[in-house]
């Protein structure tokens, strides 16, 4: 019902705050119908398959990197460590200039988008400075490039999204920005499924014994249990575009629905054992259309799932293969349960890896 009827709508569901933080106004998540389709092909095309393993082959590089720097010199913060890794990634994918004074400022914006968004006003007032810095920043970008000051690659997410034409115009600059955010966050927002990852790891060491990680399937069924088990956002949301009724419940136009993730994908009707994670569920069986809901449902091209939930498997594998083996799991006992007061809502303790 949430990803077909045509009672729903997505624009202007989300509540205005997100809007103006981790969506941006006028882009793809708030249209509807064939103006989505559009642009949402765009993102489509982007993020394929050799953009995942492109991507999951910098982010590679990033932790060896980090590695190498940090060595000798004491433990460091896999959460934070994972931003700067998969920041510099992204923006190089893409074919963003950023110089490395700046990209401090550029990677902490991109941050703020997702994971000071709706964490108390004050958290929220940064994510909005950052929205506002950061399109700024990209609408500028986009100018040099339409201008010719600028080279860029083509076929990168810069190129494609500066020359992409709605109705014979091209998107308004601060537009595209916000389009090419909606690229490069989504990315780095990876880092907190890698925390969940790690904290899985820990909380469920059986899994993490007996799973031959050699074989890619077995570990494509522990990056999906990991987006099952552990929703990044607790909901989803659209509004009624008039009055219906769904298995006795009158819905009423003006409504906000909103569709409950965690609710979703721990529900017994659907997931034996849905209170346990347990990575072989998804080696048993294919997984229904509306099985998994971790990042959006139904259709890529036609619904509003996210299309780089593959680019996103890619980059937690990626990430599992250089941190697996170097995690310290004879650490102190330790709080592993989760903050639920936060957005996303990350463990307690923050997972440290010695370098």
């Amino acid at each position: 019902m949430f990803y077909e009827s045509s009672a729903l709508t997505r624009t202007g569901a989300a509540p205005e705050p997100l809007q103006a933080t981790l969506f941006g106004k006028g882009t793809v998540q708030g249209l509807d119908g064939e103006r989505h389709r559009r642009r949402k092909g765009v993102f489509v095309r982007l993020l394929d398959a050799e953009a995942a393993a492109d991507l999951a082959g910098r982010v590679t590089q990033g932790w060896e990197r980090i590695a190498r720097q940090r060595s000798g010199q004491g433990e460091v913060d896999i959460y934070t460590a994972s931003h700067a890794v998969l920041a510099d990634a992204a923006f190089a994918w893409a074919g963003i200039p950023v110089n490395r004074h700046e990209m401090p400022v550029r990677r902490a914006d991109l941050v703020a988008l997702f994971d000071d968004a709706v964490r108390g006003p004050w958290a929220h007032l940064r994510s909005r400075r950052a929205r506002g810095r950061a399109e700024q920043w990209l609408a500028a970008i986009v100018r040099d490039v339409r201008a010719g000051k600028l080279d860029v690659s083509t076929g990168s997410a810069l190129a494609v999204i500066a020359g992409y034409e709605e109705g014979g115009e091209l998107l308004r600059p601060r537009v595209a920005a916000a389009e090419l955010l909606n690229v490069v966050r989504p990315i780095v927002a990876v880092a907190v499924f890698i925390q969940f990852a790690v904290h899985a790891l820990y909380a469920w060491p059986q899994v993490r014994e007996r799973t031959p990680w050699h074989d890619a399937r077995h570990r494509q069924a522990f990056c999906d249990e990991v987006r099952r088990f552990y929703p990044f956002f607790p909901v989803l949301v659209a509004n009624a575009k008039e009055t219906f009724d769904w298995q006795g419940v009158r819905v009423h136009a003006g409504s906000r629905v909103m569709l409950d993730l965690h609710g979703t994908n721990r529900d017994a009707r659907a997931w034996n054992d849905a209170d346990t994670f347990r990575p072989e569920r998804f080696l048993a069986d294919p997984v229904p259309t509306y099985g998994l809901v971790a990042q959006g449902a139904g259709s890529v091209q036609d619904h509003h799932r996210c299309p780089g939930e593959a680019l996103a498997v890619a980059l937690i594998d990626a990430t599992l293969g250089h941190l697996r083996p170097r995690l310290d799991y004879s650490q102190p006992p330790q709080d592993l349960s989760l903050d639920r007061g936060r957005i996303p809502a990350l463990p307690r303790h923050r997972f440290q890896l010695g370098c």
